[in-house]
């Protein structure tokens, strides 16, 4: 198994438990530490179960208490098999937002009323946790029009047109599974939006644009030009988890934790005799040749080669690698497991775009004075700034911020010459100008200069084995995600979220994909 992230990760304990012959896996990872894109760092100094780097953990000390999720942050839905993980494993998750009217709640499934998870109380969820920062105003996302008529600007109204149009890509999703001679050509975000408000004002047009392509497409790791809306309609429409989101008290290292400890049972029964299966992980391996073996008694067994010219041999081989390494041709296919081409254009049509994640730390009375806006929210949407997003959490000194930066807006910060330097102050110019609004004109920052505890940033394309974020839904992919899961002759298989047919883009299609 080519990769110890979640796919890899799950694949490992899937075949070991539905094995009824002696199986001998090796999980091979290129990094020096599990966990892949749902990587957290945990900073307690007495942390145990710690599977990241030293260098990692060094570098993120100065946030402690608190975990780093260099990763993946979320658990999204009530319904999935990170839900089931949590469930068995008795793992403590508090519930951030959600995307649900209220008369959806309280949800009857085991995993949002059980006694170590931390629902939503109906104050708060009437609180409007989820904002919209727009127009250099602050407008709650679920009931945009109020308490805005007495001011002058129609955003509002734009924000609700936005939200009008998202619900219509649900509608064609729908269509098109329940028909598939319904499907329409696909076309991009942007000339949807553009044909559904033709003859609009060209500048509330740009506005809605600017709209769905922070709340929408960005948290589908793409932009509104990118986004496609059949492929998007699609996933929408396959959607069964739940629209509730929730975060562990560690983020996703528990998740990985679960994991390693499930091996290291797995081994032990081994050790006793008592099981068939015995897993190894091998880290700081790169992988980059998959090739037969070339000898006529064993033409089809797998010939691996890493950077350092190690060779594995292996009957089979499941790659679950990012899409960014494939498309950047990190490990060759040759001989009889060449790329097929139909696989290529695959590689070739979904797109995966880089990202960064910027945690930034602000103790209470040090660096910031007391704000409604910091106390309220758990998440605002940014049209048109560079930090599409901003995600907070608190506890009673600090708060944890982690802003979000996709595709082109990583670019603007990428370019620049102090990148990590530059970053921390338009991620606090943006904040500022947040809470302004949001406070009433009250500075958020205690000092004309502001300070905070910490500021890390986490560019994925300096990430040598990830570079990128995750796949998203792109035009003229329709049927790619196939193409891109199909076998070469029954021995290289694929995994990995952008294998995934029913969703992308979330650790439960990772895993998922993992245990097909």
């Amino acid at each position: 198994i080519i990769g110890a992230g979640a796919a890899g990760l799950a694949a490992s304990i899937e075949l070991a438990e539905i094995s009824k012959q002696p199986l001998r896996i090796k999980i091979i990872e290129a990094n020096n530490f599990v966990g892949g894109r749902i990587r957290t760092v945990l900073t307690e100094k007495d942390a145990k179960g710690q599977y990241v780097s030293p260098e990692l953990s060094d570098s993120c000390q100065e946030f402690s208490p608190w975990p780093v999720p260099i990763g993946a942050e979320f658990i999204h839905g009530v319904d999935s098999v990170v839900n089931d993980i949590v469930e068995k494993n008795d793992i403590l998750v508090e519930e951030t937002f959600d995307f649900c009217s209220l008369g959806e709640y309280p949800s009857r499934n085991s995993f949002s009323i059980r006694n170590l998870t931390s629902s939503m109380s109906q104050k708060r969820r009437e609180s409007s946790p989820l904002k919209i920062f727009g127009n250099g105003e602050c407008w709650d996302l679920n009931n945009p029009e109020s308490k805005r008529g007495m001011r002058k600007s129609n955003y509002g109204k734009l924000i609700s047109k936005a939200k009008e149009l998202w619900d219509q890509i649900y509608e064609i999703g729908e269509c098109a599974t329940e028909n598939a001679s319904k499907v329409l050509p696909d076309k991009s975000l942007s000339a949807f939006i553009e044909e559904r408000m033709s003859g609009s004002d060209e500048i509330e047009i740009e506005a809605v644009k600017s709209i769905i392509d922070a709340v929408y497409a960005k948290t589908a790791g793409t932009t509104v030009g990118d986004y496609s809306v059949n492929e998007g309609g699609r996933e929408e429409s396959f959607w069964d988890y739940g629209e509730s989101n929730w975060r562990s008290s560690k983020c996703f290292a528990d998740i990985v934790n679960c994991y390693l400890h499930s091996i290291e049972c797995i081994n032990k029964t081994f050790e006793v005799g008592t099981g068939n299966t015995k897993i190894d992980i091998i880290l700081s391996c790169l992988i980059n040749s998959i090739r037969n073996c070339g000898e006529e008694s064993n033409q089809h067994e797998v010939k691996l080669t890493s950077r350092c010219k190690r060779v594995i041999t292996c009957n089979k081989a499941i790659v679950t690698v990012p899409l960014s390494i494939l498309k950047a041709n990190v490990i060759e296919f040759s001989g009889d497991f060449s790329l097929p081409p139909n696989k290529r254009l695959a590689i070739d049509r979904i797109n995966m775009f880089s990202g960064m994640k910027a945690h930034l730390l602000l103790r209470k009375g040090i660096d910031i004075n007391p704000s409604p806006f910091l106390e309220n929210t758990e998440l605002f949407f940014c049209p048109g700034e560079i930090y599409s997003q901003v995600w907070l959490r608190r506890d009673e000194s600090s708060v944890f911020l982690t802003g979000f930066v996709i595709a082109d807006d990583r670019t603007k910060i990428a370019s620049r010459t102090n990148k990590e330097e530059d970053a921390m102050d338009i991620f606090m110019e943006q904040l500022e100008r947040m809470s302004r609004d949001a406070s009433g004109g009250f500075p958020m920052f205690r000092h004309a200069k502001g300070t905070c505890g910490a500021f890390k940033l986490h560019d994925w394309s300096d990430d040598e084995f990830t570079q990128g974020v995750y796949s998203s839904p792109s035009v003229g992919a329709e049927g790619m995600r196939q193409k891109m899961r199909a076998p070469i002759r029954e021995t290289i298989y694929f995994a990995g979220e952008h294998t995934n047919m029913k969703t992308c883009a979330t650790v439960q299609a990772a895993i998922e994909s993992g245990v097909a």
